[in-house]
């Protein structure tokens, strides 16, 4: 197979991955994350590709546009809520911690942790397997509305 069709075929499994451990189904979808972590690592120079799709969680759905959670990072001004927390090799959230002190975002922020712990996550993936990661910091803007 030529290395675009190596892509698209990793790209497809990725999804199709991402799909079935959103659904529940966690040992098709780490086959499926395997199949896609072998087809990657037959192409040359796919190391940025590799570190796209599987250098740090992802929540899902990861899908264009379907975004759950707040975005991320923000602007001068806007309310973020600094989270810090887990990801298990099985995509759960764990030890989740709220870093920020904005007293005004109290109830948003409780609601987005709610939200995060049940939200699943793509593990990130070293040599194949899906490894545990700590420490994940992230910073989602709280709208007036959320």
């Amino acid at each position: 197979k030529r290395p675009e069709q190596k892509l698209a075929i990793a790209r497809a499994l990725t999804e199709q991955g991402d799909w079935l451990l959103w659904h529940g189904a966690r040992e098709e979808a780490m086959s499926s994350y395997d199949k896609a972590y072998m087809e990657l690592v037959d192409i040359d120079g796919a190391e940025e590709e590799l570190a796209s799709m599987f250098g740090e969680p992802r929540a899902l759905p990861a899908l264009e546009g379907i975004d759950h959670l707040p975005r991320q990072a923000g602007a001068p001004g806007d309310s973020i809520a600094t989270l810090e927390f887990d990801v298990s090799e099985r995509g759960q959230v764990l030890h989740l911690d709220r870093l920020d002190d904005n007293d005004a975002i109290d109830g948003r922020t409780n609601r987005l942790m709610r939200e995060l712990r049940k939200t699943v996550f793509r593990p990130r993936i070293v040599d194949g397997k899906p490894v545990p990661t700590e420490g994940v910091v992230r910073n989602y803007v709280i709208a007036d509305g959320d």
